[in-house]
């Protein structure tokens, strides 16, 4: 960085800070009214006084509008105290002009200092001038407070951003953490599967482990955005199952059922994956009837989303009620829904009659 450089940032600095923009307000008022009565031209014994008599005005104009700015506005405009401020506001103008008023007529000298200041006040009562004060108030007061409430606004505009940013941060700070949840449960579960058919030598192992090899691909190389092509998640679904039925028995009935338009639809990913593993967890297992798993999934005309899985569960009450409401899969899948889809999913899981069922209803609109 050039000394050029390194010297107009604290200048810059300067300029941003409260009391220097204050003071160079009132110096460019000062400077306005200074040429106007320059402009009219001023004789030599006037300078003195309209010098005092503006000090005058200009102390009146200060107390009225940091009388405004410091106690009216945080204690009845910030209060939505909006008739006591009117009042309020009311009452100090009227007392300030009364005060400079009086300083202006009594207290500061006779003639022939004062004369040519005072000239133009003949032949009009005090009311006229107390009135016309206000008014100079009113004017101040307003555009200062207009200008306290744009930069007020804009700070909190950039507080707001800020707090969106940090929200948004920590919203994909715990998305990714519920994410990596997915790849350590959903290969303890595979590997668990693998393990056990190498222990019989069976002749699926390779297979299973190529599968397995793909599934990985998918979930850490293509799953890194928010989105993902409803195309591809299917696609992962159906490898996914096809390793499944590998270490389930051939009794155990699994249909797919899928019917989506090809528009380009996406989805948020490994989204369907815990739903899936409980189904296959608690639905291939039972002691009565014949084991099913039923999955149907459908993309409306109107981009709604609907999945809905349907396994047998006869797992003892306790059992039950954890794999309802607690496993690591089901909560997963709930708050990412509520990350991602806020007030565009339902989730309904119904337990009866020894049948489990997952209903989910997303918006991809």
């Amino acid at each position: 960085m050039s000394e050029t450089e390194n010297n107009s940032i604290p200048f810059q600095g300067i300029f941003n800070q409260r009391w220097v923009q204050h003071l160079m307000f009132w110096l460019a008022y000062t400077l306005l009214f200074s040429s106007f009565h320059l402009s009219r031209g001023i004789s030599e014994g006037e300078g003195l006084t309209v010098a005092l008599f503006e000090l005058v005005h200009l102390s009146g104009l200060l107390l009225a509008v940091y009388l405004n700015l410091r106690i009216l506005i945080p204690r009845y405009i910030d209060q939505k105290k909006y008739l006591k401020y009117a009042i309020m506001l009311l009452a100090v103008t009227l007392l300030i002009s009364i005060m400079i008023n009086f300083i202006i007529e009594v207290l500061l000298p006779d003639p022939p200092l004062f004369q040519g200041a005072r000239r133009h006040r003949v032949g009009k009562e005090i009311e006229f001038y107390v009135f016309m004060y206000m008014m100079l108030q009113f004017f101040f007061v307003a555009v200062t407070s207009f200008l306290h409430f744009v930069k007020e606004s804009a700070r909190l505009n950039e507080i707001a951003l800020r707090v969106k940013d940090l929200e948004s941060s920590n919203l994909h700070a715990e998305l990714d953490s519920l994410k990596a949840q997915i790849n350590p449960h959903f290969l303890f579960n595979t590997l668990n599967n693998i393990y056990s058919h190498s222990l019989f030598k069976s002749e699926q192992t390779p297979e299973m482990i190529l599968k397995l090899s793909g599934l990985m691909n998918y979930m850490i190389y293509e799953c890194q955005d928010a989105r993902v092509p409803l195309s591809k998640e299917i696609e992962f679904i159906k490898n996914f199952m096809a390793l499944e039925k590998v270490r389930v028995d051939e009794s155990v009935k699994v249909k797919l059922n899928i019917t989506i338009p090809e528009n380009g639809h996406e989805v948020a990913p490994l989204l369907f994956i815990p739903l899936l593993e409980n189904a296959f967890k608690y639905g291939v297992n039972i002691r009565e009837g014949s084991p099913y798993i039923n999955i149907d999934l459908d993309v409306s005309d109107e981009d709604l989303l609907e999945l809905t899985i349907e396994n047998l569960f006869d797992e003892p009450l306790e059992e039950q009620e954890d794999a309802v409401s607690g496993g690591i899969g089901l909560e997963n899948v709930r708050k990412r829904l509520e990350l991602i889809y806020h007030g565009k999913h339902e989730m309904e899981i119904v337990d009866k009659d020894g049948k489990f069922r997952v209903n989910l209803r997303i918006d991809l609109r």
